[in-house]
């Protein structure tokens, strides 16, 4: 009937009316853009969060896709037998727990390179552990001491350059061999300070070091390629342009593409150029190189003081891409840093040598 009132159970409660009113007109807080003073804003806004914040997040966890990182499957399908290879262990039931530890390595061997260095992990665990049972006189050829040690090498290699290089050998076990590239460093870094004079050496170290603290791209890329130069690759800066600012090859068995950003700020962000001018230097250098394949273990570095973020939605750094954040102790000067561009053209101060690597993905 017109003009007569809505029933009582069509009319919107006013606490639903307040809380749409409230939804609408309360900005966004993104973590992105963080500021002290956005913080404080959202300490103030606690009764607002609990209104509408809370439902709006739920409702987005609820709709959105999820997708389990590689290797999740057969990460699962190890649980089982690592359970009962740490209950056999804690029984002291070495000689057990070493062969079922030695099942879960093999369950994981196929998840590729996605699970590698979580197998040499159970690897040198079941090596360990059949040492324990080779000192306790376990008879079984999978408790003997030889066992022991091929485990230990095993898990050497398919963790190759980590942390299982660091642990202390079984007695009597002699050091491994090194690997290739590590091989061929040594090689080269030893023959170059033979053929350089005790004050020239200390002058070029020093003449790095200097470099490496400044932010403009005529003292800090020349630097980079002594560093690498020093840790006894074939280090050069590629000519031509949208190339990185030096490359680290030692041989074909590992290479190290590094591309710095040091004239940007701290409290800025990394922008969505810079991650995809990174994904295609190894493919670059592949091709420079006229190499069939990027050796095992090769990675691009793009080093920068500031943080990931800022990117689009899906965006992201490839698989062998890691971002090295550069501690920052730097002067500002008055004049600002010019805008775009690589390393340089930006302040001068001293950017500390220490970084911190982690995947920038």
């Amino acid at each position: 009937m017109t003009g007569s009132p809505r029933p009582a159970q069509l009319r919107p409660r006013r606490s639903q009316t307040r809380r749409r009113q409230q939804a609408a007109t309360t900005p966004i807080f993104r973590p992105e853009r963080a500021s002290p003073q956005g913080i404080r804003w959202a300490q103030e806004t606690d009764d607002t969060w609990r209104e509408s914040g809370e439902p709006i997040v739920a409702q987005l966890r609820a709709e959105a896709v999820r997708k389990l990182p590689d290797g999740s499957e057969i990460l699962f399908s190890a649980v089982p037998a690592e359970i009962q290879a740490c209950a056999l262990a804690g029984q002291g039931r070495w000689q057990d727990a070493s062969a079922k530890a030695q099942q879960v390595a093999q369950a994981l061997s196929f998840g590729g390179a996605t699970t590698k260095g979580y197998r040499g992990f159970w690897l040198y665990l079941a090596g360990i552990w059949a040492y324990r049972a080779a000192s306790n006189g376990a008879p079984a050829a999978s408790g003997s001491l030889a066992n022991a040690r091929a485990l230990i090498r095993q898990a050497e290699q398919t963790a190759e350059g980590t942390w299982a290089r660091y642990m202390p050998l079984l007695p009597a076990m002699e050091a491994p061999a090194l690997p290739a590239h590590d091989d061929q460093a040594v090689a080269t870094a030893m023959n170059l300070l033979r053929k350089i004079a005790p004050g020239q050496l200390d002058k070029r170290l020093g003449n790095m070091i200097e470099g490496l603290k400044e932010t403009a791209a005529s003292a800090y890329e020349p630097a980079l390629t002594q560093l690498g130069i020093f840790l006894g690759a074939e280090a050069n800066k590629p000519s031509g342009t949208g190339r990185c600012d030096s490359t680290w090859c030692w041989g074909n068995h590992l290479w190290a593409v590094v591309e710095a950003k040091s004239d940007q700020e701290p409290d800025g962000v990394m922008a969505h150029k810079d991650i995809r001018q990174v994904n295609d230097q190894l493919r670059i250098l592949k091709s420079d190189r006229k190499h069939k394949v990027i050796p095992d273990g090769s990675f691009t570095a793009l080093i920068s003081p500031t943080r990931l973020g800022g990117t689009p939605r899906g965006s992201r750094t490839g698989e062998l891409a890691y971002l090295p954040r550069l501690r920052s102790g730097r002067r500002r000067a008055a004049a600002p840093s010019r805008p775009g561009g690589g390393c340089g053209r930006g302040r001068r101060g001293g950017s500390r040598l220490s970084v911190r690597i982690r995947p920038g993905r």
